[in-house]
């Protein structure tokens, strides 16, 4: 598995084998206050987009940032396992790409691969992170139960969640095809993760959590 420092706007916890190499210290932009972190991350993640901060905005509530929001934005509400709230996606309007054939199994019109993750923690709306598949083929999705996923088939699977206190985007399960090297978890608390390698069992109920997965659907800010 290829490494390489990263910025990413997540301030995860240590993914795997994978640790955080340093901490850059807040600083005030403009209405919102930015973090940024440097960090070791495999390069087939969905969450290794260096230009993105997490953000502590000037709104308190989740319906009053989407109202805030321009044409050209795309928006999307979901619910994550382990966490108590909403979490509001945020995509760029071309980004969200919209489906004109009947030839798929899932039924989503307007679907994305990039988005921010927002909550509501503190009285105030932070951004927590972001996903990117960077290609991958991979199209935001969740299952009934709350679990994110957002890569395709191709290298690999991960899926997410929302942290407990709805501060981040943490890693759930992360399997390498390759190596058969990955992770499980039941729960978005990252010291209960158990690593395996070559474990058919939890191979197969990563991939069967993955085929569960709706794509989310996407669509204009409410004003």
């Amino acid at each position: 598995m290829k490494n390489r420092v990263l910025k990413l706007a997540t301030g995860l916890l240590t993914v795997g084998a994978l640790g955080v190499a340093t901490m850059i210290g807040s600083q005030a932009v403009g209405v919102v206050e930015t973090t940024a972190v440097v960090m070791k991350q495999n390069d087939a993640s969905s969450l290794t987009g260096t230009e993105d901060h997490k953000e502590v905005t000037n709104y308190k509530d989740l319906k009053s940032f989407e109202r805030s929001l321009g044409s050209d934005k795309r928006v999307a509400y979901i619910y994550s396992k382990g966490y108590q709230g909403a979490v509001l996606l945020v995509a760029k309007a071309g980004d969200v790409y919209t489906r004109d054939t009947e030839d798929s199994d899932d039924k989503a019109k307007n679907y994305c691969s990039d988005a921010m993750f927002y909550t509501e923690v503190g009285g105030v709306v932070r951004c927590i992170g972001r996903l990117n598949p960077e290609g991958s083929g991979g199209d935001i999705s969740i299952t009934d139960n709350g679990i994110i996923f957002a890569t395709g088939k191709r290298d690999g699977l991960e899926s997410y969640l929302v942290s407990k206190d709805g501060m981040d985007v943490v890693h759930k399960d992360y399997l390498e095809y390759s190596s058969g090297w990955g992770y499980y978890n039941e729960s978005n608390d990252q010291s209960k993760r158990v690593e395996f390698t070559n474990d058919q069992t939890l191979i197969d109920k990563i991939q069967n959590l993955r085929d569960k997965a709706k794509i989310v659907e996407f669509r204009s800010p409410e004003k």
